[in-house]
């Protein structure tokens, strides 16, 4: 039998996370909600900031103007993990999708000559619209390692939309903003999708009242939705992002112990909570004789003090968790700003010593070491031809190669082949 049969027929049981960052998630509603704030405090989180909308924000924040700025962002960061170089972001905040989605689908279409997606047949290039936001969205992911996953957390405004089943009344449902190619991505392959809505009212006094409120589950009239049998579905956002971000990472832990157990214990059936009802019915029979009674009023407070140990517990394992995370946090934001200062470093250098390189070489010398960078950026899949051309034109004015007249602008070129 081979060592491929043997792997097969003997793989292992995995368990589920227990790490709410380490879930994928959709956040999703109204304009200035907190949506943002919100996934903000997501630890060594990145936002890319296709739109404004973060200046309020103590984060991490990159501001993309196109797709192919976006893709090259990406690459830099496979580059880096495949040079060992440790990444310091392990949340991926797309703020927000929606025009995250319009630069991809801009991008396909000028890449292949289309004005619109629709211009290729057979839903071809809604196709390829979703494919490449698709390859985008997993290289970020696939930045993560089975020790410390990496996720992306997308940002959208939502929408109203009428439906009409066949043989039914038409309906109005909120939904995510975003077309169908996008809408695979960010609604069916993520763990959670949060709605994000304000309720107003009035109290006893006739005040006026707001609350932030968050719906997990799709009740027909909104779409959500959650991994876990036993989110609740909705929580309050509460004042601030720090205490939505509170509310949200509580609920979701007790979801996990309710669904799987403790970490170190066989999953539960709800038994205890199965056994305490059953306990409470016989209780109640008054066929049970008054020393059965006892026994039973016996057992169930035993079962709750269980279960009160056992939210004892659960709350120190908290605590300690995010002691554990801010002190990761906090050691990754050291580590990321000397890294960053040592590339600085190694680039300056580097440029240095090209510009250096370059003094004194005849203009067919400097054509010749272009043509050669062109082809190494070619075969190394980093640069198509058309996009070697755009950038002889926008550095030197010219179509060719052959055609660079100015040996400034032959330097030009290369320190930017060589960024």
């Amino acid at each position: 039998m081979s060592t491929t049969e043997l792997d097969i027929l003997n793989i292992p049981i995995s368990e589920p996370r227990r790490i709410m960052t380490e879930y994928s998630w959709t956040v999703y509603g109204v304009g200035g909600f907190g949506k943002s704030g919100l996934a903000s405090r997501f630890p060594e989180s990145l936002f890319y900031a296709f739109e404004a909308g973060q200046n309020a924000l103590r984060a991490r924040k990159l501001p993309i103007s196109d797709w192919k700025e976006f893709k090259k962002h990406n690459a830099n960061l496979v580059k880096a993990k495949k040079a060992g170089t440790t990444i310091p972001y392990r949340n991926f905040i797309i703020d927000t999708s929606d025009v995250a989605w319009k630069y991809c689908v801009q991008y396909v279409c000028k890449m292949n000559g289309w004005s619109h997606p629709s211009d290729a047949e057979w839903g071809k290039g809604w196709q390829a619209c979703a494919d490449e936001w698709f390859f985008e969205m997993d290289q970020l992911i696939k930045l993560g390692t089975e020790g410390s996953p990496c996720t992306v957390i997308n940002i959208l405004h939502d929408t109203e939309k009428e439906f009409k089943p066949k043989g039914k009344e038409k309906f109005n449902k909120t939904i995510l903003n975003i077309p169908a190619g996008g809408r695979a991505v960010v609604y069916d392959k993520v763990d959670f999708v949060i709605h994000c809505s304000i309720e107003t009212g009035k109290d006893s006094n006739g005040n006026y009242t707001e609350k932030r409120v968050m719906r997990f589950r799709d009740n027909g009239e909104v779409e959500a939705k959650s991994r876990l049998a036993y989110f609740p579905d909705t929580l309050e956002y509460g004042a601030n992002a720090d205490e939505a971000f509170e509310n949200l990472l509580n609920a979701f832990n007790k979801a996990i112990i309710d669904e799987f157990g403790e970490a170190d214990a066989p999953p539960p059936k709800k038994a205890v909570k199965a056994a305490k009802q059953k306990e409470e019915k016989k209780a109640d029979d008054t066929s049970v004789t008054d020393t059965t009674k006892a026994k039973q009023e016996a057992e169930v407070k035993a079962l709750k003090e269980k279960e009160e140990a056992k939210a004892k517990k659960a709350e120190a394992d908290k605590l300690k968790k995010e002691a554990e995370v801010k002190a990761a946090k906090e050691d990754a934001e050291e580590a990321a700003e000397a890294q960053r200062m040592n590339t600085e470093e190694a680039k300056h250098q580097e440029i240095a010593a090209l510009i250096a390189e370059m003094e004194g070489k005849s203009l067919d010398e400097l054509r010749k070491e272009v043509e050669v960078k062109f082809m190494a950026l070619y075969k190394s899949g980093a640069k198509t031809p058309q996009e070697l051309m755009e950038l002889v034109k926008e550095h030197t004015g010219k179509n060719r190669v052959t055609e660079i007249d100015d040996p400034e602008k032959a330097k030009n070129l290369l320190l930017v082949l060589n960024d």
